[in-house]
């Protein structure tokens, strides 16, 4: 048995047709290109915070690591205040993102970072305790070139460190 199929006059896809589709792939595309955008920010803005991180843990080491009879840290060469701090004293060094003191602020991977010594409590400036700690404020920030007000991002702790 033969079997035939009967052809009809049309063939193909209508205009209409072609039209409908081609609208429902460029709304597709232009969704998925608006996603890529956001995903490319938050990848670059996740890999700033974490290099941020880094570069905090390894000063913070740094600091912890340094014998007591030295002035500079090991590491990064940050000079240490006396113990007891008596006034707030900010150290600014660049850095590049795996960890490297640069002297610039060189585009696109380096970071500000900014180390405050701060001054103990009331209490332990009296003499309330025989030991006291060096208190110390770490921030990075990134684009190191750029004002605090206009960072693309920032990463901060504090940090008590036995200097006696």
């Amino acid at each position: 048995m033969k079997t035939t199929f009967k052809r009809s006059g049309r063939e193909g896809f209508s205009l209409v047709e072609v039209t409908l589709a081609l609208a429902i792939v460029v709304f597709c595309l232009t969704a998925l290109t608006g996603l890529l955008w956001v995903g490319l920010s938050a990848n670059a803005t996740a890999s700033g915070q974490s290099a941020a991180s880094n570069i905090l843990s390894a000063v913070v080491s740094d600091l912890r690591a340094t014998p007591t009879t030295s002035t500079k840290s090991l590491l990064y060469g940050i000079t240490l205040p006396t113990s007891p701090v008596t006034a707030a004293t900010p150290v600014s060094l660049y850095v590049t993102a795996d960890g490297a003191t640069v002297t610039t602020a060189q585009n696109p991977s380096t970071y500000l970072l900014t180390v405050t010594f701060l001054p103990p409590g009331s209490a332990a400036a009296s003499g309330a305790r025989s030991r006291i700690a060096t208190f110390a404020d770490l921030k990075v920030s990134w684009p190191a070139a750029a004002a605090a007000t206009n960072a693309k991002g920032t990463a901060e702790t504090f940090v008590a460190i036995d200097r006696n």
